[in-house]
């Protein structure tokens, strides 16, 4: 592509995790969970499950086990089902979901129709918002009610709205582009599992999300480390590790815990700036000065975790106490005012890329409620 790519990077840190930092041979084993279910009822035997048996498998010995065994560890970049040698991953394994094909496609039909309402209420007010087409419009100005089919989002501040608006985007566009190629895989599993097996079959992964409570337990922290989806995980933390474990310390130590940060956050950066293809057309920006603001709003969350260890540590050692209701209102409103203030960053490439200038979707069902019409792509 004559640039950086979101694909050959990822790639390109996967090739260096397995073959540079770690040694599958030596060190993983893929964990099989055996299924098995009361022959009562046809219906049953596929949806629940009434014991299992867990095993492991080191590097095979022969060739025609290595295949699969390799073959799946390269496919399973979140690392979920196979032991690595570390402790922190190991513990939660096997992490296989016990939800039925019928129960997983619900619920990745349910996060599909969710992202969609959600991706199509906000474009309705993104095309009638200029700060999203127009460079010279600052995020604090007022929006223009008068143009607005929705007036009462203008009872919020201008910058938590645009905020929010841009949050809620990136949340239903991620969702749906997971679990779309998902309904097929599910169904190719059912009809034919000689060529999708139960292992293999998106029914079995654990869910891409974690539970939204952990933004209001852990803050920054949870929001990045449980809540949001950890496809990426495995490929940019082990860096962070593998300089701790060369400097001997402590699992427990803040700095190590830092290293990890700042090798996360710091590849995820890098990733992203894929974003941006080699020779955008119309921009006033020059492509690495658009791949460096969008690197920059990784590489700030740094910065919040550091401020959040800080924080906590010097609290704790104060001896403070607070009730969890308290404390729950109080990350939560660290965390929105923490994105408040970094995720405009990401604004001015996406405007320059035009990313608003198309509305998302080809069916409007808001457009068409309001008389603007359902097609948008005719």
């Amino acid at each position: 592509m004559g640039g950086l790519d979101v694909i050959s990077v990822n790639l390109t840190l996967w090739s260096f995790v397995l073959l540079a930092l770690k040694d599958p041979r030596r060190d993983f084993k893929r964990v099989h969970v055996v299924r098995k279910a009361p022959p009562t009822s046809s219906l049953k035997a596929e949806n629940d499950v009434d014991e299992s048996k867990v095993w492991e498998e080191a590097y095979p010995p022969t060739l025609r086990r290595r295949i699969p065994w390799v073959l799946t560890l390269v496919i399973s970049i979140p690392l979920p089902n196979w032991h690595t040698g570390d402790p922190t991953h190991d513990n939660r394994q096997p992490a296989s979901s016990n939800a039925s094909r019928r129960t997983f496609a619900l619920s990745a039909l349910r996060h599909i129709i969710t992202g969609y309402l959600l991706l199509d209420l906000t474009s309705f007010h993104v095309r009638t918002d200029p700060y999203f087409h127009d460079p010279s419009i600052p995020i604090s100005s007022a929006t223009p009610s008068s143009s607005s089919p929705l007036p009462f989002l203008h009872m919020l501040p201008p910058r938590i709205l645009r905020t929010t608006i841009l949050a809620a985007q990136i949340y239903a566009l991620i969702p749906c582009l997971f679990h779309l190629p998902v309904l097929p895989a599910i169904a190719l599993s059912h009809l034919a599992p000689s060529l999708l097996p139960d292992e293999w079959s998106p029914h079995t992964w654990p869910p891409f999300f974690g539970p939204f409570s952990a933004v209001s337990r852990h803050g920054l922290r949870g929001l990045w480390g449980s809540w949001w989806h950890q496809m990426s995980r495995q490929m940019i933390s082990p860096p962070g590790r593998a300089l701790a474990n060369v400097m001997h310390l402590n699992p427990r130590s803040q700095l190590r815990y830092m290293l990890v940060t700042i090798s996360a956050f710091g590849l995820s950066g890098v990733v992203h700036m894929g974003l941006v293809p080699p020779r955008p057309l119309h921009t006033t920006m020059t492509p690495m000065e658009m791949r460096m603001r969008i690197g920059s709003f990784f590489w700030v969350q740094i910065a919040g975790f550091a401020i959040e260890v800080v924080v906590s540590g010097i609290f704790r050692g104060a001896g403070g106490r607070v009730s969890g209701l308290v404390k729950r209102v109080v990350l939560l409103v660290w965390v929105s005012a923490w994105l408040c203030a970094t995720l405009p960053l990401v604004v001015p490439p996406f405007r320059e890329l035009r990313y608003w200038s198309v509305y998302p979707i080809p069916v409007s069902i808001f457009q068409g409620l309001f008389g603007d019409g359902w097609l948008q792509w005719a």
